[in-house]
């Protein structure tokens, strides 16, 4: 595994080298200061992955991102060591294909190991993803209950995104009117830190409320609800959202695979499903459980995906019943609720 490291701090670089290469047996292919040096260096070695300071001076990270992600198709992590101020940055630089975001601590010399923990589970997530790590992507574990009770609901859209999903996210959700009937839920990979942020530039350009899910509620249409916590978002028999701490073996918290099977496991949810772009396969088996249960399902296609990896998955298994631009999925979901909503 070849690693780039972009940091403006010289002492965060050599921190964050020592940990790759000790606990992780990772190459560093070169540590730099500003951004000039880390487009030019990332075009020249090409790493896997490359650590990317939300701080780094000399242009544009989000630009930056966008033209790394495009033309090296390197894996980009976020590093946030200051906890920034305008998370609009970190959303443009998700929608331009950026993984995920790591939390570094202020104190690159605290004592405490820990405070490094979240970048650890971070990058270590992403070998697993990526098949460098000891565990490869965990597939849906059996026993989520099926259960047998009829109950009227509101017509649903789901949906499923990681890498690049916050920007195709917000492109489906601007199909949506102020009148549209349906309970729209999402669940979309990423630091569970920023899903309240998330929510509130998700709103923006959508005519609906945009909710950030940390308590169990019911469903009701006319909304959009976004899994806010660190733990497996389900949909109860009773149309409720609720968090569960099973599937320990999924890499993914929240998953999608988990989200789709329990809304398929419902009798009488009805509407449509989209799983988005996004690395691993996480949301194509639920997905296709989506589809068996009766769901209007769409997979984003290759040349709008950021990461052409769930959406793949999905077409792969047969799950999708279209396979669509993102420009057209949002059109496409409301034709798919147009039998059901009410």
């Amino acid at each position: 595994m070849r690693v780039g490291i972009a940091h403006r701090d010289s002492r965060f670089r050599a921190r964050i080298a020592e940990i790759l290469t000790q606990e992780y047996e990772a190459q560093c292919e070169f540590s730099v200061a500003d951004a000039p040096a880390c487009e030019r260096l990332t075009r020249h070695h090409l790493p896997d992955i490359l650590l990317l300071d939300m701080g780094l001076p000399g242009g544009r990270i989000s630009e930056l991102t966008r033209s790394l992600v495009n033309e090296t198709h390197c894996i980009v992590l976020l590093l946030d060591s200051a906890g920034s101020k305008d998370v609009s940055v970190i959303f443009e630089c998700l929608g331009h294909g950026a993984t995920d975001v790591a939390r570094l601590p202020r104190d690159v010399q605290a004592a405490d190991s820990t405070v490094w923990n979240d970048f650890r589970n971070r990058f270590g997530t992403l070998l697993r993803l990526t098949g460098h790590g000891v565990a490869a992507e965990g597939r849906w574990a059996a026993g989520m209950p099926v259960q047998t009770k009829e109950q009227a609901a509101p017509a649903l859209v789901v949906l499923g995104s990681s890498t690049g999903g916050p920007r195709a996210l917000a492109t489906v959700l601007a199909s949506f009117q102020s009148s549209t009937q349906a309970a729209i839920v999402i669940v979309q990979h990423l630091d569970a830190h920023f899903y309240p942020e998330l929510a509130d530039w998700l709103s923006v350009g959508c005519a609906l409320p945009v909710i950030a899910v940390t308590e169990p509620m019911l469903l009701e249409s006319g909304r959009v609800y976004l899994a806010a916590r660190p733990e497996h978002l389900v949909m109860t028999q009773d149309f409720r959202l609720a968090f569960s701490h099973d599937w320990k073996d999924l890499i993914c918290r929240p998953s999608i695979d988990v989200f789709f099977r329990s809304v398929a496991a419902v009798p009488g949810a009805r509407g449509a499903g989209a799983l988005l772009t996004g690395m691993g396969r996480d949301g194509a088996e639920g997905l296709l459980a989506l589809r068996n249960a009766g769901f209007y399902t769409i997979a984003q296609d290759a040349a709008t995906s950021v990461i052409y990896g769930m959406p793949k998955a999905a077409a792969e298994l047969g799950a999708a019943k279209l396979v669509l631009p993102i420009e057209e999925i949002g059109a496409g979901l409301l034709r798919g609720i147009s039998g059901v909503a009410r």
